[in-house]
Formats: C-alpha cells, structure tokens, sequence
C-alpha cells in the first residue's frame, strides 16, 4: 500500500486536477505489479478528457503534462495506448508506476 510522506502530499495538492484523478487511480488500482489497466472509453470521461471536442494532439499533450506531473511522486510512471486481447475489442490504457 502506498503511503504519502509530508512531501509527496505536499506535491501530490500541488498537482491539477487532472493529475489528482490519475493519481487516485494508482492509489485505487494499486498492485504489487505496479501496473493496471483500464479501457480508454472509461478511462478519458474519468479525467476529463473529450475526444469528441478534443483533437487526438490535444489529448496527447494533456497526458504528456500529467505524467510530467506525476513524476516527482511516481518516478516510473508512464501511460500506453494500445489494442488487447479482450473480445470487444476496446482499446485500453496501461499504466505502470
């Protein structure tokens, strides 16, 4: 179980909130694998992204901030997009911290 110390806290108040959302993600998802998974169709609403109203550059910007975010706390965090195996053929997101 991950625990903040007085600093990490302190970084973690100071993030957007959009890296707020990411990062209770982790603290929700948390595994001794340090990765989860999730569909990107969830996964977008979930932090505000819109891909109806946002270009696909947009987004990637927008992810690219977070994780820079992310960092000081989670110094291994990183976020791929990519196809499964799942049946509906969803697309999801693994992000390992």
């Amino acid at each position: 179980m991950i625990h903040f110390t007085t600093p990490q806290y302190a970084a973690f108040t100071a993030l957007s909130e959009g890296g707020q959302r990411l990062c209770g993600l982790i603290l929700a998802y948390q595994n001794n694998e340090h990765e989860f998974t999730l569909p990107q169709n969830w996964l977008w609403p979930q932090l505000g992204l819109d891909p109806q109203h946002q270009s696909g550059v947009e987004i990637t910007q927008q992810l690219r901030t977070w994780s820079q975010e992310l960092r000081p706390l989670f110094p291994h965090f990183t976020m791929r997009v990519g196809d499964n195996d799942i049946p509906s053929g969803d697309t999801v997101v693994t992000i390992t911290y």
